[in-house]
């Protein structure tokens, strides 16, 4: 659980690039691999997906997020199969 300091969540500092490395460049939603790209707004570019959404109360840090094709992450909006690997 992370603590809350003078009314701001707490944040952690990392790349997407950091994020794709230690998720083995595999999207946490479909589980295909994500390609090594630089963002271009396709379906299949890597992003950064909040497995508990900010706008839902969840933080920008290494343990609330995954690597995930922009694709799937816009199709999953806050609910979806991600939001299940906070439970197992």
């Amino acid at each position: 659980m992370h603590e809350i300091r003078s009314g701001r969540r707490q944040s952690d500092s990392f790349t997407l690039r950091d994020i794709a490395e230690r998720d083995r460049w595999r999207c946490r939603i479909c589980k295909r691999k994500v390609r090594d790209v630089a963002y271009s707004g396709k379906r299949t570019d890597p992003t950064i997906d909040h497995l508990i959404p900010v706008s839902e109360g969840g933080t920008h840090t290494r343990e609330n997020v995954a690597l995930a094709h922009m694709g799937c992450n816009s199709a999953r909006c806050t609910s979806g199969p991600a939001q299940m690997l906070l439970v197992g």
